[in-house]
């Protein structure tokens, strides 16, 4: 979280020089933005019905093996201790 926030006080100080006229542009928010249209794309070319269907699939699989693991293990019947 801590890259986030510095990066959007980063373009915030960014949005500011730019309403004042002093910069057009920056190559920090450039990259940024480039990333942020090439996924952009990338949802737009694999379809929205897709990628939730690969959601769904991610989600319930991460769910069945919490799940599983979380599941206490039942005892052995033979490993009965008497005291």
């Amino acid at each position: 979280m801590i890259p986030t926030g510095l990066y959007l006080a980063y373009y915030g100080w960014f949005a500011l020089r730019v309403q004042e006229g002093r910069v057009t542009s920056d190559p920090i928010v450039s990259f940024f933005e480039s990333i942020q249209n090439n996924a952009q794309s990338w949802i737009s070319d694999v379809g929205p019905v897709r990628l939730g269907l690969i959601m769904t699939v991610l989600i319930g699989a991460a769910l069945t093996m919490a799940y599983l693991l979380r599941r206490p293990s039942t005892p052995d019947r033979h490993d009965v201790s008497v005291s």
